[in-house]
């Protein structure tokens, strides 16, 4: 399973149990745990500097501040109603935590 796994994602698994991974979708974050916008000069994750066209985003699941570029993906929630925003790092965890899942599955595990 764990050479599967490796040729499946671009994750090293070698230091991780397959018990102890968690798979379950992150929960939303409330505003009040959002970074709050003056504490950035910059996007979070691409660092470019806020401009008059390139504004502040929070991402829905982990509160950060990021630009249009790094939050333009969005994902379901199991506690908010319809899609949200979410930044470039939430969502590739989320299709990552999809690959195993299927993984876990098609292993029987």
């Amino acid at each position: 399973l764990a050479r599967y796994l490796k040729a499946k994602t671009f994750v090293s698994l070698a230091d991780v149990e397959l018990s102890q991974l968690q798979l379950e979708e992150p929960a939303v974050r409330s505003k009040e745990q959002w970074t709050n916008d003056g504490d950035t000069s910059s996007c979070e994750l691409c660092k470019k500097n806020w401009t008059l066209m390139r504004r502040r985003h929070h991402c829905r699941f982990c509160g950060i501040v990021v630009c249009a570029a790094c939050s333009g993906n969005t994902l379901d929630s199991p506690d908010a109603s319809g899609p949200q925003r979410a930044c470039t790092t939430c969502y590739q965890s989320s299709a990552v935590r999809s690959q195993l899942k299927a993984a876990r599955a098609e292993a029987n595990i």
